[in-house]
């Protein structure tokens, strides 16, 4: 039994007062806790427990590479032999290359780096190592052997071999240029890829010919099992690949059907001239492939070529001026935009035979226009966004070829049939 006072107190001019009227009284009941106390040895055991388990919990955590990922930094006025901080860069990107562990991110700062880099270490699924290109940088390629590495961002011109080798697991390449790919005791390709689950988008990659680089089989993509790993669940998105010396892409699997499941979608794929390089897209024993909602300008010979690829999904894209859109056993082929082709194809699985009206085709251009025959008229394959990252489908139904249009970007019309409101 005992008594308490609460007393509320404020300031008033200044003053510290008491308000007296606040002031009650309670009477509080305390019952005695029925449980006995810990014996002191039981209590000291318990503490020396804790002290014990803490410590070992915290290696655990640190030792199971739950540690706080890196940012390191490169510069050309860097050194090696530094400690890899933005106040104290590395010079190379090799030596990033070599340093990093899983989920840290290299930014290379801009400048010229005459350095191939090949890239061995490992991130994994919920810690990519990144390397990232910060500014422009010109740069001789990367070889990547590892798995859960992304590289972004890189100008790669004139390497010494393919601007990109690509093999490991579930690798991201993006948002790179490369160009000229020099021959040098093997094929030139822009990017090379072999393994499982890597994406490759959103690069440019051009101007890969026999005239930069004789004797070389250029291609903006290629694969082959021959003396690789087979390629499977790869995703092909966003690319634009200009005016290569031989395919668009080469995707080959010498021992039938060991690569599988390639997704290529929302790319543009342009020959600078209607006579120019060989197929567009050569598919040869690889099944279940998917090519849907890309853009075909000019070309020599086919857009898609398969052989033995039972499986092979070609729909909304837009062929034009392909003298043959499509060729080859086992096509599941519908919706596509095809004009000026030199091989009549038919009108039928919905394909349109019409000008797609691009908005400036000499401009390279290839968004639609407001008229375009290609708005709604594809078959929705579950693809959200467009080249542009934009979404799809916005009308009926999506739009045909890489880019979906979107009225918003255009300037409303004018309005008709006004009327004067009394």
């Amino acid at each position: 039994m005992c008594q308490e006072l609460e007393a509320r107190t404020y300031l008033d001019t200044g003053r510290l007062r008491t308000d007296k009227s606040a002031i009650k009284r309670s009477r509080v009941q305390r019952s005695p806790d029925p449980r006995p106390a810990a014996p002191l040895r039981t209590r000291f055991k318990t503490t020396l427990v804790v002290l014990l388990v803490v410590p070992l919990l915290l290696l655990s955590f640190f030792s199971s590479g739950a540690a706080v990922a890196a940012v390191y930094y490169v510069s050309t006025s860097g050194s090696d032999s530094n400690s890899g901080s933005i106040s104290s860069a590395w010079k190379t990107i090799q030596k990033a290359a070599n340093s990093v562990s899983a989920g840290d991110t290299v930014m290379v700062n801009a400048g010229t780096y005459t350095e191939r880099v090949t890239v061995s270490r490992s991130g994994s699924s919920s810690a990519y190592i990144t390397i990232k290109a910060n500014g422009t940088v010109d740069m001789k390629g990367f070889t990547l052997t590892g798995s859960y590495v992304r590289v972004s961002g890189f100008r790669i011109d004139q390497p010494s071999w393919n601007g990109f080798y690509i093999s490991g697991n579930s690798n991201i390449v993006e948002y790179n240029e490369v160009s000229r790919s020099i021959y040098n005791g093997d094929d030139a390709d822009g990017i090379r890829f072999f393994g499982d689950g890597h994406i490759i988008r959103y690069n440019y990659i051009h101007d890969i010919r026999q005239d930069d680089i004789p004797d070389a089989h250029t291609d903006c993509f290629q694969t082959y099992d021959n003396s690789a790993p087979p390629s499977t669940n790869i995703l092909i998105e966003g690319n634009y690949c200009y005016n290569p010396g031989h395919q668009m892409m080469m995707l080959s699997a010498v021992t039938q059907f060991k690569s599988s499941n390639l997704t290529i979608r929302n790319n543009v794929f342009e020959y600078n001239n209607p006579v120019a390089g060989w197929q567009g897209i050569y598919l040869w024993d690889i099944p279940n492939s998917t090519v849907v909602h890309n853009t075909f300008i000019n070309g020599r010979y086919r857009g898609v070529l398969t052989d033995g690829s039972p499986n092979t999904i070609v729909k909304n894209n837009i062929f034009y001026n392909v003298p043959l859109p499509y060729d080859g056993a086992g096509i599941d082929a519908s919706n596509n935009v095809i004009y000026r082709d030199t091989y009549s194809v038919s009108s039928s699985s919905n394909n349109v035979l019409a000008d797609p009206q691009f908005v400036d085709l000499a401009g390279k251009d290839y968004h639609l226009k407001s008229t375009s025959p290609a708005i709604d008229k594809g078959v929705n394959l579950g693809v959200t966004t467009d080249k542009d990252g934009n979404p799809r489908p916005v009308g009926r139904g999506p739009d045909i070829g890489a880019y979906e249009f979107s009225s918003s970007s255009s300037a409303p019309a004018a309005p008709t049939a006004l009327r004067t409101i009394p």
